[in-house]
């Protein structure tokens, strides 16, 4: 059906290796998951599968296929944002085809066609945009279906729908996601493309298995292989500590045995045999594994020290015709948020999760509290033209130059990473440096809007686990189900006419 050999690929214009030797088969009922950290390559691979010229890399290997491949963008909005509906589906296939398919698919996705036909797709929520493209790839009777963060901006009826299709579909799919429960719920195979070492070597592992099976073995065999790295050092040098006294004592010996040639004639032997040793073990080092690097590194934390009073009422808001940008109104809006509480807010796309945390964020600054805030949007808080070091250097005072780039370090930012302009980074980059910010200035209050999005899967509990440590409240948006589950004690839902507590 489709078949990748010895597929390796290079980025032409960075000058790096972004996928090593990949080899896989797809098969009939495959619904195989790509993961990786941003920048590894996932989306390149995909577009490369469906045939795309891509002026911007340089391949080696094969990929045979004789089926119909259809390819489903992570954004729409990328190519057809000036354009119609209208003009997205039938710029791209026969109206008379499709058009009785994509009806009834638009309807499965609770979407009118007559009522959607001739608007403009910058008119569109992303929960739609994301429906429109589906329904379309469905429609064109794909063999194999390609797509780019599928569950991105859906809400939650419309990812059981969409699991659902994917489980129940007979078309093999290839599938990029960071959504953990989706993974843990469609993926019966894995594909993970990894850069460690700064980003300069690339490895690339093949899974036939359940996702949360993977991750568990990923792991356990980081945790194995981290014990034997460090315990092959660990003898290695008590060894050579050994090694050296013994050296030491002989070469004092001979110095001494000047009177005495047959002695010296038998230290100097024993000194080539120490030497024939020394050349043994610095063989064996040659056998050590690699210390095994996570793939994505969090390494952030919050100070443990915290001033912040658990019992003071952060948020108090009752908002009466509560107006979005569509121009409808919510009723009343009535939110309250003590000191230590974390809040979760979802609903369904396009009924104003977004517009409210922004009138939030505006009654903190009204308030005076002390707040941090991560968009979805990066760059709506990033200053185009500056580089990393400088946004964070005048965006914070808590740490030095010195120690903001130990961080960014451990983050695995390179240093011309650090220096590049904050525009030009992954938007896994992008969020790294707000979540460096967000550590490093004093706040009652975390906001947070769709915060897990660019996290590799196979990291995202670091994630997790950084805001648990938070001592203040938290406040977010998020469709990430496993997220929520654990790290919020309190779960709302904006309706049409209410914000419910459910």
């Amino acid at each position: 059906m489709l078949t990748i050999k010895n597929l390796s690929i290079k980025d032409n214009v960075f000058d790096y290796e972004m996928i090593h030797n990949l080899n896989f088969t797809l098969q009939e009922n495959d619904k195989i998951a790509i993961i990786g950290s941003e920048g590894t390559g996932k989306s390149t691979l995909l577009k490369l599968l469906a045939g795309f010229p891509l002026n911007y890399i340089d391949y080696e290997g094969e990929v045979i296929c004789h089926t119909k491949i259809v390819y489903v963008d992570q954004n729409i909005s990328n190519r057809w944002n000036l354009y119609t509906l209208y003009e997205y589906f039938y710029k791209q296939d026969d109206i008379f085809r499709i058009q009785a398919d994509l009806r009834k698919t638009l309807a499965l996705f609770a979407l009118d066609y007559n009522t959607i036909i001739d608007r403009h797709i910058n008119t569109l929520s992303g929960g739609e945009k994301v429906k429109c493209a589906l329904a379309l790839a469905i429609a064109r009777k794909p063999d194999i279906l390609l797509l780019d963060e599928p569950s991105n901006d859906l809400d939650f009826q419309t990812i059981e729908f969409l699991e659902n299709f994917m489980n129940h579909t007979q078309i093999p799919l290839f599938f990029i996601s960071h959504d953990q429960r989706l993974l843990e719920n469609v993926a019966n195979g894995i594909i993970h493309l990894q850069h460690v070492h700064k980003q300069m070597l690339c490895k690339t592992f093949v899974y036939r298995g359940k996702y949360k099976d993977y991750k568990n073995l990923y792991f356990r065999k980081y945790e194995s292989d981290l014990q034997i790295a460090r315990k092959q050092r660990s003898d290695y040098q008590a060894k050579m500590k050994k090694f050296r006294q013994i050296y030491q004592k002989v070469e004092y010996q001979q110095n001494q045995a000047v009177r005495n040639p047959e002695l010296a004639r038998l230290l100097k032997k024993k000194i080539k045999s120490l030497k024939s040793q020394e050349s043994r073990f610095l063989k064996e080092k040659e056998t050590w594994i690699d210390i095994p690097e996570l793939e994505e590194p969090m390494h952030i934390f919050f100070d443990g020290e915290s001033k912040i009073n658990h019992k003071k009422r952060i948020i108090e808001i009752d908002i009466n015709h509560f107006l979005l940008p569509n121009h409808n109104t919510i009723e009343r809006i009535y939110l309250n948020l003590r000191g230590n509480e974390a809040c979760v807010i979802y609903g369904q796309n396009g009924v104003g999760k977004s517009t409210l945390i922004k009138a939030i964020i505006k009654y903190l600054d009204q308030q005076g509290i002390h707040y941090a805030y991560i968009p979805q949007d990066y760059m709506e808080l990033l200053e185009r033209g500056m580089s990393v070091i400088e946004y964070l250097n005048k965006k914070q005072s808590k740490y030095p130059d010195y120690r903001i780039r130990q961080i960014l370090g451990q983050l695995g930012f390179k240093r011309d990473e650090m220096e590049a302009k904050c525009e030009d980074l992954s938007e896994g980059q992008k969020l790294k440096i707000l979540l460096l910010l967000m550590v490093s200035i004093e706040s009652e209050i975390i906001i947070l809007d769709e915060p897990t999005r660019n996290i590799s899967p196979i990291n995202q509990d670091e994630i997790y686990d950084l805001f648990l440590q938070y001592q203040g409240a938290i406040l977010a948006v998020s469709h990430d189900r496993l997220f929520i589950e654990s790290v919020f004690d309190r779960i709302f839902e904006l309706r049409e006419d209410a914000l419910v507590e459910i």
